[in-house]
């Protein structure tokens, strides 16, 4: 997606022009994800790309008082490890980088904020930092992650018993907003694990 100028996406706009859209942006979307392991069918950009696509959707409908903030692409992926290119941050890492950038675009007028997370192991970390921002700095913030928030259409639609990791469901969302990160020839039913911790 290419906005023109004065569209939404700050990576994307030079500094007149993210200023001239800042006269309005009330509103920044944060996507947050994750470089981790999806198995051989989904690259390890998944979550971070698709929680960037998502952001990007809801901004194109929700007009000028609205920015999307670049992505943060490492998350908190401890348990991933053990699989080859996986990054992780520490959490206090993680929590500096996301009150860092909220803090930065409060000074430049942005009052809402909303972590557009693509990857569970984020989850919890990010309802703490949104209410230390809400309660300490009183910011108005949000959360939101789309696997979630889908819940109910995922469970009315799913053919697996299983999902939420490199499954038919995050399969299908990024073969939707990013086909470029599935690899269609691995697409195969996987091992269903039923308990992690064994």
């Amino acid at each position: 997606m290419r906005p023109r100028e004065g569209g939404f996406d700050l990576t994307r706009l030079t500094s007149p022009e993210a200023g001239r859209r800042l006269e309005t942006a009330r509103l920044a979307l944060l996507p947050v994800g994750a470089t981790e392991q999806h198995g051989p069918n989904l690259a390890l950009g998944t979550d971070w790309r698709v929680a960037e696509a998502i952001a990007h959707r809801a901004a194109a409908r929700l007009g000028e008082h609205v920015l999307v903030a670049p992505a943060l692409p490492f998350g908190l992926s401890d348990h991933h490890m053990d699989f080859p290119g996986t990054i992780t941050l520490r959490f206090d890492t993680f929590r500096a980088v996301c009150i860092d950038v909220i803090r930065s675009l409060a000074v430049h007028g942005v009052d809402q904020f909303v972590f557009v997370n693509g990857h569970q192991g984020n989850q919890s970390a990010l309802s703490v930092i949104a209410s230390q921002l809400r309660f300490r700095d009183g910011y108005d913030m949000a959360v939101s992650f789309w696997m979630a928030q889908a819940g109910d259409i995922t469970a009315r639609h799913r053919r697996t018993e299983r999902w939420g990791h490199a499954c038919e469901i995050e399969g299908s969302v990024a073969l939707a907003v990013a086909p470029d990160l599935v690899r269609r020839a691995e697409l195969t039913p996987g091992e269903l694990i039923d308990d992690y911790g064994a």
